[in-house]
């Protein structure tokens, strides 16, 4: 069988490279303690501990270097690790009758969870211990390579010269005995003729015989043999036939062994560092240097073709010859190369490092009530008024957690008391908060969970009074892009069933949805994202929650099946909803497609954004999507400006005013050409600035007043964050407000603008996380002076 996978030959090197086992955890539950009654930590223990039980060796033995034991008569096993799990998992327990020494399938664990109480097996503890694994080639082994020092390289090529000179004398001496061995036996075969008078003839045929059967047959078996009667000379020296050609076979096969075990026929040496070594019946030699991976100069690579056959040196096949076996003993195969050595793992000593995983340590405490530590200024900034992100989820899980009324209980936020805050939950809620953001739970003590929050008095009295009443900005935001795009659709439709349809985008590619926002406002729909195959869970008890109990379930799905598939319909339809597809040839087509849709609301007015530029698009998104008069937004090419058809549109509706957004070198000035000729009678005017901050502040000085800057919406401006943009334009567009795109600073155009339209800011909503705090200090300040 051939062993490609490992090889090293001349032609082409490759080397192992050690990774981590392949576990999906963000944050390990190793050496921590959970209770028991905590199904959310269960389930991830569960998780990580089913993870280490499917990272097995390759179920290629040849792949994997045998391991040695002793059994307890001090004998040498072997013992087979293919497709076993490269870990040992321990469970300890307190009662130890329910130990497990080796832990290997989930029922077992299953079974000691179940056996904790309160009385003799209160904990347990699940210890991950690495046997030892490397992965080559994408298959866990349990060896690793080695590299080639400088005295290693002079010890390959000492060892190698050794073998040649040993080889050759080996040959020279079975040589020697070959022939001294046939002389024996010519004289035994004369001596039989000299000392037997008669039938010299046969006796003669009968030595030829015994000597041909002797050699194809090693034993000698004289009933094959056939002497003829009363040849008594003959017969014995056909015995010392038997005996010389027994030695006769043996020195032929020593010499056959030597020649065509000699997989390496030369050595050279290049240089300290390097060597040259000629292989069996190859003109090119195998060059090994300091820092190369060893080899294994005792397991040959042999010149094959791609379906196995071994060549000779002029390649063609070798007729016989099928195994690796074979290919040592014949003298045409050609040796092309040697494969990895296979080294032993290290465990870590004289201060070298582990080739092995430290242990992994799990407990599991039975109802233990769970705290978790936070600080103060980890979860409220003070002096913008702001939760930190870490903060805004502690928050929605209080909010979440008191929504649910069964079981009964709220979170209960104590006072401030030398310097601590402490928040009791207690019930566990975790089956009905499948949604929530998930804390350790427990049923003991009534209580299941507490965080314990550390600071100043000032600091801790701020804080609760912002997770009492909600903090001063207020923020949108999930675990995700999807999960932010619903908490933005629960703040837009906060009673149930209170939409009237849904908009569906592609989460991951924005072009098509860059113009959704104010159709989805024409639809009193919220937009919310879906994965290219997929609508995830929380985004689908979205559009339950939001859509009516009874009558339609609208969901449009924006864009072609290159970015929302045929299986998200299919998802859709199988929960009962009525699934429409509105998409183009390209986003220019798409946001065309839109506009028709919306034909029956347009009121005179017309964006127009530069294709790529998404910003701009985001910008003026909140403006198109104002109750009561939404207008579609159309994306021109940065070269050509509008297509036919979007011109046909535009005419054919006789829209009255027109805006571009953004610069010239995304939507360009032949589009006020194109719109002047298409009936625009109102001259168009652009809106943009220096960069899509400042475009962001053209829009608006256009369009906000003080009245309805009253509600102000920052989202980030960059281009990883602009999704969360997409998705507030429906709600700034409920109160006619702009959108303030800023991730990490409010430039001097959109501070100028803000400062001059005076506004009484009464709320403040940050969409999606990951603004810096400078962006809100800078928005405070504006109206501190």
């Amino acid at each position: 069988m051939k062993k490609r996978n490992m090889a090293i030959t001349i032609a082409a090197v490759s080397a192992a490279t050690s990774v981590a086992p392949a576990l999906a955890f963000a944050d390990t539950l190793d050496n921590q303690v959970i209770a028991s009654t905590d199904a959310n930590a269960v389930n991830q223990l569960k998780g990580e501990i089913q993870g280490f039980l499917n990272t097995k060796y390759t179920n290629e033995a040849n792949m994997l270097k045998d391991v040695t034991y002793q059994n307890s008569e001090k004998q040498n096993l072997t013992k087979a690790v293919a497709g076993q799990c490269v870990y040992t998992i321990q469970v300890k327990c307190e009662n130890a009758k329910n130990n497990i020494s080796n832990l290997t399938d989930m029922d077992q664990l299953d079974v000691a969870l179940a056996q904790l109480n309160n009385t003799d097996n209160r904990f347990l503890n699940i210890e991950v211990i690495d046997n030892g694994h490397n992965t080559v080639n994408g298959q866990i082994v349990n060896w690793k390579e080695g590299k080639y020092t400088q005295e290693e390289i002079t010890n390959v090529l000492d060892t190698a010269s050794l073998a040649v000179i040993d080889t050759k004398s080996e040959a020279t001496d079975a040589q020697t005995k070959v022939t001294a061995v046939q002389t024996a036996i010519t004289s035994a075969i004369t001596a039989a003729k000299d000392n037997v008078p008669a039938d010299l003839t046969a006796a003669d045929a009968a030595v030829k015989k015994a000597a041909a059967a002797v050699k194809s047959d090693a034993a000698g078996n004289s009933a094959e043999l056939i002497t003829p009667a009363n040849v008594q000379a003959a017969k014995a020296a056909l015995e010392t036939i038997k005996t010389n050609v027994q030695d006769i076979t043996n020195a032929t096969n020593t010499a056959l062994e030597a020649l065509t075990n000699n997989f390496i026929t030369d050595t050279k040496k290049v240089d300290d560092n390097t060597v040259e070594l000629t292989l069996k019946n190859n003109t090119t030699p195998l060059t090994l240097k300091t820092g190369d991976t060893e080899l294994n100069l005792q397991a040959p690579i042999y010149s094959q073709d791609k379906s196995g056959s071994y060549l000779d040196k002029d390649g063609q096949v070798i007729a016989g010859v099928t195994t690796n076996e074979q290919a040592a003993t014949n003298d045409d195969t050609v040796v092309t190369g040697f494969e990895v050595a296979r080294e032993n793992l290290q465990i870590a000593q004289n201060g070298q490092p582990s080739d092995f995983e430290a242990n992994r340590n799990y407990g599991v405490d039975y109802k233990a009530v769970a705290t978790t530590s936070y600080k103060a200024q980890d979860l409220y900034d003070s002096s913008i008024g702001r939760f930190t992100d870490a903060g805004n989820q502690l928050y929605k899980f209080i909010k979440d957690y008191n929504a649910i009324q069964t079981p009964a209980g709220n979170a209960t936020i104590g006072d401030v008391t030398n310097g601590t805050l402490t928040i009791t939950f207690p019930v566990d809620k975790t089956k009905e908060m499948t949604n929530a953001t998930s804390l350790a739970t427990n049923v003991a003590d009534g209580a299941f969970a507490k965080t314990v929050i550390s600071g100043s008095n000032n600091d801790l009295t701020a804080l609760k009074q912002a997770l009492t009443n909600n903090a001063p900005i207020k923020t949108l935001a999930g675990a995700d892009r999807y999960d932010t795009a619903v908490q933005v659709s629960k703040a837009t439709f906060t009673a149930n069933n209170s939409a009237q349809n849904v908009v569906l985008v592609s989460g991951t590619a924005l072009a098509d949805g860059l113009t959704a926002t104010p159709f989805a406002a024409s639809k009193t729909a919220p937009i919310l994202l879906t994965g290219k195959d997929k609508v995830n869970d929380k985004t689908m008890a979205e559009i339950a929650r939001v859509l009516p109990a009874n009558g339609a379930k609208n969901v449009y799905v924006i864009g072609g099946e290159n970015t929302i598939s045929k299986s998200v319909e299919t998802q859709l339809k199988a929960k009962g909803y009525t699934v429409t597809r509105i998409q183009g040839d390209d986003r220019y087509e798409t946001s065309l497609a839109i506009a028709k849709v919306m034909e029956p609301k347009l009121d005179g007015t017309v964006y127009v954004a530069g294709g790529y530029a998404e910003p701009d698009a985001m910008s003026i998104a909140p403006i198109a999507a104002r109750k009561g008069a939404t207008n579609p937004i159309l994306l021109a090419n940065d070269k050509t400006g509008l297509s036919t058809d979007q011109i046909n549109y535009i005419s054919g509706n006789k829209a009255a005013q027109s805006y571009i957004i953004g610069g010239a070198d995304r939507a360009p000035e032949s589009i006020k050409t194109q719109l002047k000729d298409a009936g625009m009678t109102n001259a168009t005017e652009r809106l943009s600035g220096a960069d899509r901050q400042g475009t962001n502040a053209a829009v608006i000085k256009e369009f906000a007043t003080a009245d309805n800057m009253k509600n102000l919406y920052v989202a980030k401006s960059d281009n990883q964050g602009l999704v969360d943009a997409l998705s507030a334009g429906v709600l700034a567009g409920q109160t006619n407000s702009p959108v303030v795109l800023a991730t990490n600073a409010v430039n001097a155009e959109q501070q100028s603008v803000i400062k001059a339209k005076n506004p009484t800011i009464t709320n403040k909503t940050q969409i999606g996380e990951g603004i810096a705090a400078q962006v809100w200090s800078t928005i405070n300040n504006l109206f501190t002076k």
